[in-house]
C-alpha cells in the first residue's frame, strides 16, 4: 500500500492541527476552568446525631504577580462562597515559581482570601513553594487577615451554622521543612474531646506512611501538591507526580488510611513548571461531613 504525496500531506497537516488544538486547550482553556468536586464523608464519632459541617478545600493556588492572577483568585473565592462552606481549608503553595519577584505578594493573596475569613473560619498549612517566598512573612500577613496559617499545631472550631465542632491539625511539608517524621510534632493531643472529629491538613500525600504512627487516628486528611498529575491521559490517569514517597497511586482522589479514616488528594487550582493542564482541570473540593448511621 502506498500513499500519494497529497495523502501524506493531508495526514501530516491533520496531525499538526490536532496537536495544535491539544496545545491550545491544555495551555489556555483547561487551566482557566473551575470545577467543583463534591463528596460526602460519614463520621462514626457523629453517629446518632444531626451534626454536619461543609468544608471547602483549596489547594495549590500558585499565584503569579499579575492582574490576571488577581482576577483568577477573585473567581476562586467567589465560587467558594457560593458553596456555602462552614469552614475553608487552604492546602499550601499559595505562590507560583521560585523567584519572589514573579510571585503575587502575600498582601495581595491575603486580601484576596479575606472575604472567606470574614465569613467562616479559614485554616491553612504551608506548601513547598511558600518557602521560596518566606514562610514567616506569609504567616504574619495571613494571620493579620484572619487566616489561621500556623507552622504546626492544632486548633478547634465550631461551625457557626450547625454548632458542630472539629479539630484541625496542621502539618509541615517535608520538601521544605526537612525530615518527614518532623512534620508531626509531639505536642499534638492524643485524642480530641469525645464526639469531636479530627481532620489533618497536609500539603503532600507523602504524609500517608506516617499516619499509622500518630497518637490519634485522623478521621479525614486533606492533601494537594500533586495537581492530580496536571498532564494526564484521558480519564485523568496521571503520568507522573512530584511526590517522593507515594507516587502516582496517590495522584488524585479518595484513599483509605490507617484507623478507618479517609484521605482526599485534590487536583488543586494552579499549575507548576508547565503552565498547562490536560484531562485534569482545576478543582474546588467540597466535603460534607455527616453522621455515619
Amino acid at each position: 500500500m502506498t500513499f500519494s504525496a497529497k495523502k501524506l500531506a493531508a495526514v501530516f497537516g491533520g496531525g499538526v492541527l490536532f496537536f495544535a488544538a491539544v496545545f491550545v486547550w491544555a495551555r489556555f482553556v483547561e487551566p482557566a476552568m473551575l470545577t467543583v468536586t463534591k463528596i460526602e464523608a460519614p463520621l462514626s464519632v457523629w453517629a446518632g446525631t444531626q451534626k454536619r459541617i461543609r468544608a471547602v478545600a483549596l489547594a495549590d493556588l500558585h499565584l503569579a504577580n499579575s492582574e490576571a492572577e488577581e482576577k483568577r483568585l477573585a473567581r476562586i473565592v467567589e465560587k467558594t462562597l457560593t458553596q456555602a462552606p462552614d469552614v475553608v481549608f487552604l492546602l499550601g503553595d499559595y505562590v507560583k515559581g521560585t523567584k519572589r519577584a514573579n510571585m503575587m505578594s502575600a498582601e495581595k493573596i491575603a486580601a484576596g482570601l479575606k472575604p472567606l475569613a470574614d465569613r467562616v473560619p479559614v485554616f491553612a498549612c504551608y506548601g513547598n513553594h511558600d518557602a521560596f517566598y518566606g514562610n514567616v512573612e506569609l504567616r504574619k500577613t495571613f494571620v493579620r487577615n484572619g487566616v489561621h496559617l500556623i507552622r504546626k499545631g492544632e486548633l478547634f472550631f465550631a461551625a457557626k451554622r450547625t454548632g458542630a465542632e472539629m479539630r484541625v491539625v496542621m502539618t509541615l511539608d517535608p520538601d521544605s521543612f526537612g525530615a518527614v517524621p518532623e512534620i508531626f510534632p509531639e505536642k499534638y493531643s492524643a485524642a480530641a474531646p469525645a464526639g469531636t472529629p479530627t481532620v489533618v491538613l497536609s500539603h503532600s500525600p507523602d504524609v500517608f506512611p506516617l499516619l499509622e504512627s500518630l497518637p490519634f487516628s485522623p478521621d479525614f486528611v486533606f492533601c494537594g501538591h500533586t495537581h492530580g498529575g496536571q498532564i494526564c491521559l484521558p480519564g485523568g490517569v496521571a503520568l507522573t507526580t512530584s511526590t517522593r514517597v507515594v507516587g502516582t497511586d496517590f495522584a488524585y482522589g479518595l484513599k483509605a488510611i490507617p484507623g478507618g479514616g479517609k484521605m482526599f488528594v485534590s487536583r488543586g487550582l494552579g499549575t507548576s513548571i508547565l503552565p498547562m493542564r490536560l484531562f485534569c482541570p482545576p478543582e474546588i473540593l467540597v466535603v460534607d461531613f455527616v453522621p455515619a448511621f
